[in-house]
C-alpha cells in the first residue's frame, strides 16, 4: 500500500511540482526510465482493460445468440473439388450483410462461379467477399482486394451445420485464448511503445534545453532529457485517456503542446543559477 501511495504521489508530482523535477536531474536517470515504462505498462493494462470490457460481452452475446445460423442462407451447400468451388444454387448468389455487421458493404457475399468472372464485376457487387469458380475475393475497403486461390485449397463441403459448429469451435477457443492474447499483447505493446518514447524523449529533450536558455537557467541537456522522462508520463496519461473515449492516439503536434506546457510550468519556478546544473551520468 504504501508503495502504491509513492508511486501515486509521483505520478501527481509529474503534473505539477517544480521542486520534484528540480530534483529529478540530480538524481540516476535509470529512476526516471523506470518510472516511465512502468507507467506505459499501467496506461497500456488500462487500455486493454478497456477493449476487453468492449469486447467480452460481444463474444458473450454472439455464443449465446443464432446470429450465424440467422444470417446463413437455408439449404446453401458450397463444395470445394480440385481447386474449384460450385454451389448448389443458381449464380450470381447474394447473402446480404447483416445489419449487426454495420458494413458500409451491401452484400457479405456473393457467389458467382461463371468462367472468366472479372475484377468489374467482383466490384460491382459490393461484397465484402465474392466466391468465384477459382478464388476468393476480400474487399478490405472500396478500393483494394485480396484475392485466395483455390488452388491450394482441401476439398471442402460448407453447409449451414458445419459453420454454426465451426463458430461455436472459435467461440470457445476465444475464451481460452482472451487472457494470454491479452497478456501477450500487453507486453508487445508496452515493449514496443517504451521504446518509442524513449527515442522520442532526445527530440523533446529540446524543449527544456531551450526554456532554460531562455529563462536563464543552466539546464544542460542531460538534465533536460531527465524532464523529459518524466514531462512524458503526463502526455501517456492523457494519451491513454483520450484511447478510452475513442481517440485512437494524439496527433504529435498536441504531444509537443502537452508536453511544452508542462515542462514550462514545472521549470519556470526555478532559481537562475550561475553554475550548470549537471545530472549524473
Amino acid at each position: 500500500m504504501k508503495n502504491i501511495k509513492t508511486f501515486a504521489t509521483k505520478l501527481n508530482d509529474t503534473f505539477n511540482n517544480p521542486s520534484f523535477y528540480e530534483r529529478s536531474i540530480t538524481e540516476p536517470r535509470g529512476k526516471a526510465l523506470w518510472f516511465l515504462f512502468w507507467v506505459n505498462v499501467i496506461a497500456i493494462s488500462i487500455f486493454a482493460i478497456g477493449v476487453l470490457v468492449t469486447v467480452v460481452p460481444e463474444i458473450v452475446k454472439f455464443s449465446k445468440g443464432n446470429m450465424v445460423a440467422d444470417v446463413y442462407p437455408d439449404g446453401l451447400q458450397i463444395d470445394i473439388k480440385d481447386g474449384e468451388a460450385s454451389v448448389n444454387e443458381e449464380v450470381p448468389y447474394f447473402v446480404s450483410a447483416p445489419d449487426e455487421l454495420e458494413s458500409d458493404m451491401a452484400n457479405l457475399l456473393v457467389i458467382d462461379t461463371t468462367e472468366n468472372l472479372s475484377m468489374e464485376t467482383i466490384k460491382s457487387y459490393d461484397s465484402l467477399a465474392v466466391l468465384s469458380k477459382d478464388a476468393l475475393y476480400f474487399a478490405k475497403d472500396k478500393s483494394e482486394t485480396r484475392i485466395f486461390s483455390l488452388s491450394e485449397a482441401e476439398d471442402l463441403t460448407v453447409t449451414e451445420d458445419k459453420v454454426v459448429g465451426w463458430s461455436k469451435t472459435a467461440v470457445k477457443w476465444a475464451y481460452v485464448a482472451i487472457l494470454p492474447f491479452t497478456l501477450m499483447m500487453i507486453g508487445l505493446i508496452a515493449g514496443f511503445s517504451f521504446l518509442y518514447y524513449v527515442v522520442l524523449s532526445f527530440a523533446l529533450a529540446l524543449v527544456p534545453l531551450a526554456v532554460g536558455k531562455v529563462r536563464k537557467i543552466p539546464i544542460t541537456y542531460s538534465s533536460a532529457y531527465t524532464i523529459s522522462l518524466y514531462a512524458l508520463v503526463p502526455v501517456i496519461l492523457i494519451d491513454t485517456v483520450a484511447t478510452l473515449f475513442g481517440v485512437l492516439y494524439l496527433p504529435f503536434w498536441l504531444v509537443l503542446i502537452i508536453f511544452t506546457m508542462i515542462v514550462l510550468v514545472n521549470v519556470r519556478a526555478w532559481q537562475t543559477q550561475d553554475e550548470s546544473v549537471v545530472s549524473p551520468q
